[in-house]
């Protein structure tokens, strides 16, 4: 009689754990999903194509800048305008807004160097939020190492790409700016 006692509360036992662990595990899920689909989520979603006009303008407010420094204008690079955008694409695929993917810690002069842009200097700026195409370079131009970008007299070529993006679930522009001489 002990003997089917002991086996009877080892059963139980076991039961229960198994039950504790199946609802943790559906708690578990439940959380990442909450958490993934939440108001605060940071997937980058692409909400429509990206039109020229805005890269044209953040291109036209830096060559203000440059002009104004005594430099000359950048001109439009199709190999690092392909560059660019295929950095800003990679940003959107793997959920990142910095100069180096964290998932396969793919540099931002990777892109560069892919696109077939022979160059003897380089330069990448970054930027999420900004609307508006005079206030990204307004933005840039308050940040040193963004300025440094601009107004380097070894850059004579740009390359833009923007998409308009949901993150943190408000529409905004997502910008990378490629600089090539």
């Amino acid at each position: 009689m002990k003997k089917k006692k002991i086996i009877f509360l080892v059963n139980i036992i076991a039961i229960n754990f198994l039950i504790v662990v199946i609802f943790s595990f559906i708690f578990y899920k439940l959380y990442l999903y909450y958490n993934y689909n939440s108001s605060q989520s940071r997937t980058i979603v692409k909400t429509e194509f990206e039109d020229e006009e805005y890269s044209n303008k953040i291109l036209e407010y830096v060559n203000i800048e440059r002009q104004e420094a005594g430099l000359y204008p950048l001109q439009k690079d199709y190999l690092l305008t392909l560059a660019a955008r295929l950095k800003m694409e990679d940003m959107i695929k793997y959920d990142y807004f910095s100069h180096t993917n964290p998932t396969n810690n793919k540099k931002w002069s990777e892109f560069i160097k892919e696109s077939g842009y022979v160059y003897k200097k380089i330069g990448e700026n970054l930027a999420i939020g900004y609307n508006d195409p005079k206030k990204a370079v307004e933005g840039w131009m308050e940040s040193p190492t963004h300025r440094a970008n601009i107004l380097s007299d070894g850059f004579i070529h740009s390359g833009i790409a923007h998409q308009n993006v949901i993150y943190y679930n408000k529409e905004t522009v997502i910008l990378v700016h490629f600089f090539g001489g």
